[in-house]
């Protein structure tokens, strides 16, 4: 399997990408909604209700970046099984 996954051009760099996107959006929720912070409680939902579609946005972003990535993946894993490595 992590053969399949270097033989693609630059594949361990869109895995990389993709982790590192998942981290940044990651961090972005946290620090959106870093938790219960008793008498700040309110300020902070209206600040995450406030923010949801940039987040959202940058988690569809983040979906169709896998999204592209996987199908990247299985056509040229599909192809070494067909007919042999081709270029993507």
């Amino acid at each position: 399997m992590s053969y399949l996954i270097y033989t693609f051009t630059n594949g361990a760099q869109h895995i990389h990408d993709i982790f590192s996107e998942m981290r940044r959006v990651l961090e972005r929720c946290q620090q959106t909604f870093p938790g219960n912070n008793g008498d700040r409680v309110v300020f902070v939902q209206v600040k995450a209700w406030l923010k949801r579609k940039e987040i959202e946005n940058e988690m569809i972003r983040l979906k169709e970046h896998i999204q592209n990535c996987y199908a990247r993946f299985h056509v040229r894993s599909s192809s070494l099984v067909l007919s042999g490595p081709i270029d993507i």
